[in-house]
């Protein structure tokens, strides 16, 4: 009874092979010699560029870093950061102590 199964198993066909024809492009360059590496292209390569952004994507000015002395040289400020996380980034507010040594 299992060698039936074996054989049926064996006998089961795939998938049928089904790809879409490769184009075919033609050549834009002269072929090589034999044992020659030949690389060829376009040398307009300005569609690939990125273009600048319009003015209305222009960033505007960030604020001011919020610094102050307090004694001396010892300096404080508070900053706002985005936190990494694992699957999100939460906001933090930082206040640091600055003393240049």
């Amino acid at each position: 009874m299992w060698w039936t199964m074996v054989l049926a198993v064996q006998s089961v066909a795939g998938p049928p092979d089904v790809r879409p024809p490769r184009p075919s492009f033609p050549a834009r360059c002269d072929e090589g010699e034999a044992g020659e590496v030949v690389v060829c292209g376009s040398a307009d390569q300005d569609g690939f560029r990125l273009k600048p952004l319009a003015d209305r994507y222009a960033t505007t000015d960030a604020l001011p870093q919020a610094e102050t002395t307090i004694v001396g040289d010892l300096k404080v400020s508070a900053e706002s950061e985005a936190g990494q996380a694992i699957g999100h980034a939460p906001p933090r507010a930082m206040v640091r102590l600055k003393l240049p040594f």
